[in-house]
């Protein structure tokens, strides 16, 4: 058997399997587009900060990338993403331990 390796040194990012197997469907394209953006721009701790006009250089200046701008409670209320604050067009957020789509529903709810 041969290993894979990784061979990128940087400029790379990974979300948890757990994000998209029980909240795929759930989010929907937009809310997993986002999710990935902002999985992209945190830290080693989760934390980010994103412009909406960062979300629009990833998705063009259009109605999509409203759209997925407009996916942020979602992630919240599904317990993926902590909001710590929205102005400006700015949000400051944490990635969160991702909880188990029956945990999610029942927040979501």
């Amino acid at each position: 058997m041969h290993d894979i390796r990784d061979r990128r040194e940087k400029h790379w990012f990974w979300i948890d399997d757990a994000v998209i197997d029980p909240h795929a469907t759930a989010l929907g394209p937009f809310g997993l587009a986002l999710y990935m953006v902002l999985a992209r721009h945190a830290d080693d701790n989760g934390d980010g900060e994103i412009r909406f006009a960062q979300v629009q250089e990833h998705f063009g200046a259009s109605d999509q990338s409203t759209s997925v701008w407009r996916a942020r409670p979602l992630l919240v209320r599904r317990g993926l993403i902590t909001q710590h604050e929205h102005s400006n067009g700015v949000l400051r957020y944490t990635l969160r331990a991702c909880p188990d789509a029956a945990s999610a529903e029942d927040a979501a709810s």
